[in-house]
């Protein structure tokens, strides 16, 4: 569980997706009042259930509210690196396809020719991409229209 709320504390920070004002106490007590399936449940949290939130004033959930509306829109990129992919900065700012399918359909000799890439790494990130759980984040983002997927 730790491990989980380091992820959404990382997650929330300027590094991650960058949601203001949200910070490890906070994904707890989102956590306690809402318990999210994967690092990415909050996205499905309501304006109503944030301003209900125990321990939350109304302000400070519709607030929050609009910060999550606001996250939606970042770049594929920092998605990307939100859910944990094993790229470099380098690689990221080198992918020519900036889409799920783009980047799924990448061989390991396709990663092999971005910087920062040998071949355990091209394995490494090969195997991530095509990893259930990953696929899975992956259709889950989609269905709620993020950028990429």
């Amino acid at each position: 569980m730790e491990q989980f709320f380091a992820r959404l504390t990382w997650l929330s920070s300027k590094q991650g997706l960058d949601i203001e004002g949200l910070g490890e106490s906070g994904w707890r007590t989102l956590w306690q009042a809402h318990h999210f399936e994967h690092i990415f449940s909050w996205l499905l949290l309501t304006q109503a259930q944030l301003q209900a939130t125990p321990g939350f004033s109304a302000a400070r959930g519709l607030a929050l509210w609009h910060r999550f509306n606001q996250v939606r829109e970042q770049p594929f990129i920092r998605w990307i690196s939100a859910m944990g992919a094993p790229l470099s900065k380098a690689t990221l700012n080198a992918i020519d396809g900036r889409s799920w399918q783009a980047m799924s359909q990448r061989s390991s000799a396709d990663w092999q020719t971005l910087p920062g890439t040998g071949e355990e790494k091209a394995r490494q990130i090969t195997s991530w991409m095509h990893a259930p759980q990953v696929d899975e984040l992956a259709k889950w983002l989609a269905e709620q229209h993020i950028n990429g997927f």
